[in-house]
């Protein structure tokens, strides 16, 4: 009897300790935890990305490695590293992590698409942070005990014609301005232009409520999942991180560049030439392989 008072009574006070804490200061905790976290996960899942049971993230902090098996034999390797510079470095090869064929690795420095942290860290910048109504709840991930925050933003034109990139998904920014304005230069924000052309699909798009899973293990608030709503409700982006194990520490060589040829790309249709003339004869004959 004695040792289930103590129980309840640290169960206890570890959920009122957290419950403590405002929402904004939860997300703070929970994102700061989150970007530098060392973890390895599988078969993690952005909502409108290509998604296979293959699929292997490894990050040390802001550093992540994302590799999957695109055809039989052909792994993609996705590579992003701030220190290096912005973008993504991407190669082909033959095995998980393997060599790129003559050591070609390309270099696409006008966006991050299977980007994972940015949209998290924008939530806490001053103005965004200050902006939201807030509301705590239970959850659960995995089994996972978790807390839910619930996240709603202003929505009106004034505040979407100058959004930051990372108030929408990640992807849908660069292929908005690559579509409409083409890529002369990485864009940080809506600009009055685009939003004249293209106002409706912005707003449709835009993150005016974030729903984040939080693990509630003390010391370990990591963001299991986001989600992110339009206006009218509707589902407009969601990740998460499938199977998830911490790791204590990782080799430095992990995110070496497994080649010494980069070459940079400034937009989406020299990425493209670039890969047909570089892994092309990696993949099968015939083999209808994207270039995203």
């Amino acid at each position: 009897m004695l040792k289930l008072m103590l129980a309840l009574s640290l169960n206890w006070l570890i959920f009122t300790t957290v419950w403590c804490l405002t929402p904004q200061e939860l997300i703070l905790k929970a994102v700061e935890f989150t970007v530098n976290s060392k973890i390895e996960s599988k078969a993690f899942n952005i909502g409108d990305m290509v998604w296979v049971d293959s699929m292997t993230l490894i990050k040390d902090g802001k550093k992540h490695l994302f590799s999957f098996e695109d055809a039989p034999q052909v792994w993609i390797n996705y590579l992003y590293d701030e220190e290096r510079g912005p973008g993504q470095f991407e190669w082909k090869s033959r095995t998980r992590a393997g060599l790129s064929p003559e050591g070609k690795i390309i270099h696409r420095k006008y966006c991050q698409v299977y980007n994972l942290l940015e949209p998290l860290e924008a939530m806490i910048e001053v103005d965004r942070l200050k902006s939201g109504t807030y509301s705590l709840s239970e959850d659960s991930y995995q089994g996972i005990p978790c807390y839910k925050i619930l996240v709603r933003y202003p929505a009106d034109d004034a505040v979407i014609s100058s959004a930051y990139r990372y108030y929408f998904a990640p992807n849908y920014f660069y292929v908005l301005f690559q579509e409409n304005l083409g890529f002369k230069h990485r864009q940080e924000h809506i600009t009055p232009s685009l939003f004249e052309l293209k106002g409706e699909d912005i707003r449709d798009h835009y993150f005016a409520e974030v729903s984040l899973t939080v693990d509630k293990t003390p010391d370990r608030p990591f963001i299991y999942a986001m989600e992110a709503f339009n206006k009218d409700g509707k589902q407009v982006y969601s990740m998460n991180w499938g199977k998830v194990q911490f790791l204590p520490q990782l080799d430095a060589k992990t995110f070496q560049l497994p080649g010494n040829e980069i070459i940079p790309v400034a937009n989406h249709q020299e990425y493209a030439r670039q890969n047909r003339i570089n892994f092309r004869k990696l993949y099968p004959k015939g083999w209808n392989w994207n270039y995203n």
